[in-house]
């Protein structure tokens, strides 16, 4: 699972308090990674990408499950049964809805 790694060093980097009171990142970007993020593996619903504007009566959010982070843009990665897609826009589940086995099994991708 090289995905796993990436994601456990990117949160490393983001996370991770030097002596100097600043994340790698930070000292790097000279900005503070504030964006929140889901934990591995857990259920989420991510708004689909380039639906703006179009089929205006239904919904946009759909079920994914969350499988990282992409350190250059911000993008959360999330694996469906199509596939692995990239997107910007998430929601957490409920907490009775994160860890639906059921769910998690129909992923067949990796990202």
């Amino acid at each position: 699972m090289p995905w796993l790694v990436h994601h456990s060093a990117f949160l490393i980097d983001a996370c991770r308090v030097g002596e100097d009171g600043r994340t790698p990142y930070e000292r790097r970007k000279g900005k503070r990674f504030i964006r929140p993020l889901p934990e591995i593996g857990e259920c989420i619903w991510y708004m689909r990408p380039q639906s703006v504007g179009k089929d205006k009566l239904d919904t946009r959010w759909e079920n994914g499950v969350f499988a990282g982070v992409r350190e250059e843009s911000g993008e959360l990665h999330v694996l469906i049964e199509k596939g692995a897609i990239k997107v910007r826009s998430f929601s957490r589940r409920p907490e009775e809805e994160r860890w639906i086995q059921e769910e998690f099994a129909t992923i067949q991708w990796l990202p």
